[in-house]
């Protein structure tokens, strides 16, 4: 059956969904909340460590329709099978094109979404959005990718889709513009949703993980150790007939990503986006805040993504002054962080061994301060480069050697400038036992058993495999690199090549036999 879905409007009953416990060792499981306590001493002087497990799960003052939060969690569910289907005019696909080229030649990113129709399937049921925006999506990954002359894709992009545009800016659409028949209409679009989202965003496999699994397992594997993360699955991408292979689809960190799992009094506060806008994500000093611009070509290390017209950016700032000072005490610390949240969230992060992170680059994630204590939490992001990915490789052996205590930035290739990190979980950070506690857990848990990854991964071999091969030609690169398999290989002409990563269970091997020098 094909529903056609217009307006999807947002937020009325509450629900509370939990994302399995890890199976880890040296705790106690209190099957009743689902919560687990980890109790056991580490180190020589560690005394009263109590590390609180939660997987993430959903506010109970999340309130949505019925049947959206239900269409959520099967376009989430590990085991649905999803095909995104976009119609497309080939002169809306010649605008993308332009778009790219005329803000490229000034260094800058376009934001003008221009429209198509979607149709998602979720397990053989067929949803049709009308009029979503499309836009590219990526920093480094944006590139000229369709012929206008030929009206024919050649490479590869990222896209980001938004169930809400207007399409009404006359500055971006000129004559195109629409025009709205009523305020009432017009307003119906800007509070559109499709399973309680606002949109989608979708990247192709650009860093050939050919288990197409990897940054996939890592937000699970963050979200079951209780640190927020975007929820994401893989799907099938067709573009007006063409198979375009296989395109992750990620949950957008925005304002209902926050609504969805904290706390009406939490709700409220600033949220940036922090990757290399205008330097380093290292927390030393607030020259780096701002709303970014496209159209100025300006672009910030802190994005501020909600609260816009409002916010004198006043948490952060204290944030940042607060960590930044070399005499910064344990008290200060909490007083502006959310320390069990940090302490997982880089924890995990090191067993993902990501050279681009906030702790070896200063780079990719959110940090959001909570409505009801102003207090940092730290949200995965970007995750791409981990487990073994050989994109960017800069210790020579995928991140497996790394100290997790050490004061060194290893992508940067430098001390450690954000004193966040050199304060709270390097060999003399205030909170090194937790730390260590935390790690402990990861080591012996599902998450770094390979039996675990190669589960997930048999999920999306069955329903994908098929579908990875690109129908029209890449100019850009070999499509014979773009095969799905667990070990990292790929067949041509019957000879067998690998394609420069580190497996996945060579790396955990590696991880874990390196981390036992640590404990």
């Amino acid at each position: 059956m094909k529903k056609k879905l217009r307006s999807f409007l947002s937020i009325a009953l509450a629900v509370s969904m939990t994302i399995g416990v890890a199976g880890c060792g040296k705790q106690t499981l209190d099957n009743e909340d689902n919560t687990t306590t980890i109790n056991n001493v580490v180190g020589n002087d560690a005394e009263n460590v109590n590390i609180v497990y939660e997987p993430v799960k959903v506010s109970e003052d999340f309130k949505a329709d019925a049947d959206e939060l239900a269409l959520y969690e099967s376009l989430f569910d590990p085991e649905s099978k999803i095909k995104v289907t976009i119609d497309i005019p080939d002169e809306e696909l010649a605008k993308l094109e332009k778009d790219y080229e005329k803000y490229s030649s000034k260094g800058s990113k376009s934001p003008i979404y221009r429209k198509c129709n979607m149709t998602i399937e979720i397990n053989g049921e067929k949803y049709t959005i009308e009029e979503v925006g499309i836009r590219m999506k990526g920093n480094t990954s944006r590139e000229d990718f369709y012929s206008v002359e030929n009206g024919m894709p050649y490479a590869l992009v990222h896209f980001k889709f938004s169930f809400t545009q207007t399409f009404d800016n006359k500055s971006y659409y000129g004559d195109d513009a629409k025009i709205w028949e009523s305020d009432a209409e017009r307003t119906e679009r800007k509070n559109r949703t499709f399973a309680t989202l606002e949109g989608i965003e979708m990247k192709w496999n650009r860093n050939i993980d050919s288990t197409y699994t990897r940054e996939i397992y890592a937000y699970r594997m963050y979200r079951d150790m209780g640190v927020l993360a975007p929820n994401c699955v893989p799907s099938q991408y067709v573009v007006n007939g063409d198979n375009w292979g296989i395109y992750k689809i990620y949950e957008p960190i925005d304002k209902i990503f926050i609504n969805r799992y904290f706390d009406e009094e939490d709700r409220g506060g600033d949220l940036y986006k922090c990757t290399w806008g205008s330097g380093p994500a290292n927390y030393k000093n607030t020259n780096g805040i701002g709303i970014k611009d496209e159209d100025k070509n300006k672009f910030y290390t802190y994005d501020l993504k909600t609260n816009k017209k409002s916010s004198d950016n006043e948490t952060l700032k204290n944030l940042i002054n607060t960590v930044s000072k070399s005499s910064v005490t344990e008290e200060q610390i909490e007083e502006v962080v959310d320390v069990d949240n940090w302490i997982k969230f880089m924890a995990v992060s090191y067993f993902l061994g990501m050279p681009d992170d906030i702790r070896n680059n200063y780079n990719n994630h959110y940090v959001y301060f909570r409505g009801s204590d102003n207090k940092a939490v730290f949200i995965a992001y970007d995750c791409e480069i981990c487990m073994g990915i050989n994109a960017w490789n800069p210790t020579g052996d995928y991140m497996t050697s790394t100290d997790p205590f050490s004061s060194h930035a290893y992508g940067a290739n430098s001390n450690q400038e954000n004193n966040l990190i050199v304060k709270t979980v390097t060999a003399s950070g205030y909170y090194v036992n937790e730390y260590k506690q935390v790690l402990n857990d990861i080591a012996d848990s599902k998450w770094m058993k390979y039996s675990n990854f190669e589960e997930h991964f048999r999920k999306n071999y069955v329903n994908y495999a098929a579908k990875v091969e690109v129908s029209f030609e890449l100019k850009k690169m070999n499509s014979d690199s773009l095969q799905m398999s667990a070990d990292d290989t790929i067949e041509v002409d019957n000879n067998v090549y690998g394609n420069g990563n580190m497996s996945v269970k060579e790396f955990m091997n590696n991880m874990l036999e390196n981390y036992k020098k640590y404990q």
